[in-house]
């Protein structure tokens, strides 16, 4: 976990200190974002049924490509109905392409929680992608935060860091926020680069929990997320049905520990398919 953590740290540190240091606009770091995530998603789909033959699983991931583009385009009935649809029909697909990756019939019980939040951040982003423009909900809190004060000592520089750079420039802060909740929960629900995404939920977690106050009962939620999304990291549960699973045979050991969290024993030869239980202890 060491790895993917200063791995997550280090790109966190530079999206902050680059769009917030420059001020981009929300707008252009949340379309950026949508960017990424399509052609990515298509680039990765195209290699695993080119190179990796998994056809079902580089076909869900082409799949997922399409639901984010439906979320974020095709904003009136009956998109908001089909794209989640279509999302998880996504799922399925890498999860029935890469079901030779597992051995253990409990298997699923990563799959689950890993695809429910990261579904979830996703629909959360989609839904409220308006604030990347004007701050909308995302500044109202921070401006509540601030005028409630720190409840407790630990808060202190925290509210500091809401009332001196976040409410200065909301639209900006707003952007990376949602477009976090769009990159990290796409990547947890598909499981791909499982151990970034779920570090980064973590954060996006940490700091909704601690602008609504970690002692405030308002929070309960945010707490059952972070606790899900470490149990996420912890059990590697990208390598559960997810494509983490389809591309780490194609891997550097040193990019597979910080990207999936994978050990050495647990890497297979690329086209041969491996019957190692995947994120489950073999003991």
């Amino acid at each position: 976990m060491t790895r993917s953590f200063i791995a997550a740290l280090a790109l966190l540190l530079v999206v902050m200190l680059i769009a917030g240091g420059v001020g981009l606009s929300g707008a252009a770091i949340l379309t950026f974002s949508i960017w990424l995530s399509l052609i990515g998603l298509v680039a990765i789909g195209a290699f695993l049924i080119a190179r990796a033959q998994r056809t079902y699983a580089g076909a869900g991931a082409i799949a997922a490509a399409a639901a984010v583009w439906l979320a974020y385009f095709w904003r009136s009935n009956p998109g908001p109905f089909v794209w989640p649809v279509v999302f998880i029909i996504a799922a399925a697909l890498i999860a029935y392409g890469t079901r030779d990756t597992v051995s253990s019939p409990t298997a699923w019980l990563l799959l689950l929680p890993r695809f429910v939040v990261g579904w979830a951040f996703l629909d959360n982003g989609q839904n409220d992608y308006t604030w990347a423009f004007n701050g909308g909900n995302f500044l109202t809190s921070a401006n509540a935060a601030v005028q409630r004060g720190p409840l407790w000592f630990l808060e202190v520089p925290y509210n500091a860091f809401l009332g001196g750079v976040v409410v200065g420039r909301p639209d900006t802060w707003a952007g990376m926020f949602v477009s976090g909740e769009l990159i990290f929960g796409l990547l947890l629900a598909l499981g791909l680069f499982t151990p970034i995404a779920a570090w980064g939920l973590m954060w996006l977690s940490a700091n909704i929990i601690m602008e609504k106050s970690f002692i405030s009962h308002g929070a309960y939620t945010d707490k059952t997320y972070f606790a899900v999304e470490l149990f996420c990291l912890i059990s590697r549960s990208g390598l559960a049905y997810g494509l983490d699973a389809a591309l780490v045979p194609y891997m550097p050991l040193a990019i597979s520990s910080a990207l999936v969290g994978a050990l050495p024993g647990e890497l297979s030869t690329p086209g041969v398919r491996s019957a190692q239980p995947a994120g489950l202890s073999t003991a």
